[in-house]
Parts: C-alpha cells; sequence; structure tokens
C-alpha cells in the first residue's frame, strides 16, 4: 500500500528521482514486452528508470528508482511487465494506476525478510499515513485490530 500510494503521488505530480547505474545494463525483451515496455517508458521514466531503446528488443537501463541498486534489471522489468499484463486482463485499470501497482508488488518487501525495530516503526508510520491504510490495492485487509474479547476468543 505505501509503494502503491508513493508511485502513483509520483506518476500523477511526475516528479522524476532516478539514480544513474554506474555500469548500464543492457536488456532484451520478447517483441511483445518490447512493445510494452516502449509504450511505457514515460510512466517509468517518471518513477525513476531511465530506460532508452537500442533494437527492436533492445533497451539499455542507465537509471532505476531508490531502492533498486544492485538489482538485475532484465528479471525486474520483466516482471514488472507480468505484473502489469496480469492486471490488463483481470481489472480495467487506467495506466498510471498499473504502472504503480505492478512495480509495488515488484519493490514490496517479501515475506520472512527480518527487520529491526526501527524499520517496523517506520513502515507502520508509513502505512497509517496513507490516504487509504486499510487495505491493500488489491482490496486486502493490512491489519486487524483485536481487542480483549477476540484474543480471550483466540486462545480459549
Amino acid at each position: 500500500r505505501i509503494l502503491y500510494e508513493k508511485y502513483l503521488k509520483q506518476l500523477k505530480e511526475e516528479k522524476r528521482s532516478s539514480q544513474q547505474e554506474l555500469f548500464p545494463q543492457n536488456i532484451s525483451l520478447s517483441l511483445s514486452d518490447a512493445g510494452l515496455l516502449e509504450d511505457l517508458l514515460g510512466e517509468l521514466a517518471t518513477l525513476g528508470f531511465n530506460v532508452n531503446k537500442l533494437g527492436q528488443t533492445s533497451f539499455v537501463v542507465n537509471g532505476v528508482p531508490e531502492g533498486l541498486d544492485n538489482a538485475d534489471m532484465q528479471k525486474t522489468l520483466e516482471q514488472v511487465l507480468e505484473n502489469y499484463k496480469n492486471n490488463m486482463i483481470g481489472l480495467d485499470l487506467d495506466k498510471k494506476i498499473n504502472v504503480a501497482r505492478s512495480l509495488a508488488v515488484k519493490m514490496a518487501l517479501k515475506s520472512g525478510n527480518k527487520l529491526h525495530v526501527e524499520e517496523m516503526r517506520s513502515i507502520v508510520d508509513s502505512l497509517f499515513a496513507c490516504e487509504v491504510p486499510e487495505v491493500t490495492p488489491d482490496g486486502e485487509k493490512t491489519y486487524t485490530i483485536l481487542n480483549l474479547d477476540k484474543l480471550q476468543k483466540l486462545f480459549n
């Protein structure tokens, strides 16, 4: 939810922030994915990707969004494009909303990651600073409040 709202805000305000790669990465995609990536270059640039087309299916990644240090750009962009295509099939989303959701899914912390207390507090604070902190972009609950009665029922 946090990343989704952050990316959506960036896309609406068209604030660009990119970390330039010391060693640009060349990537090669299927013809259909290359066409989709080319169609999304403007939105991805707003989110921090600095990608240029080299050939029909080849691209060079010169810059990435904050937090994507040392990432495999081939795999990252393929996953973002796959998420985007899946959203197109199941949902009727605006292009910017779809890109924000697709990148947020890719960039989100995966379960099992160990965090320090300060990181956990920061995430909770960021969640409650969101416009809609109760649910994920998919409509799933982000948290549950347990009162004393519910806790007693769980343990009895």
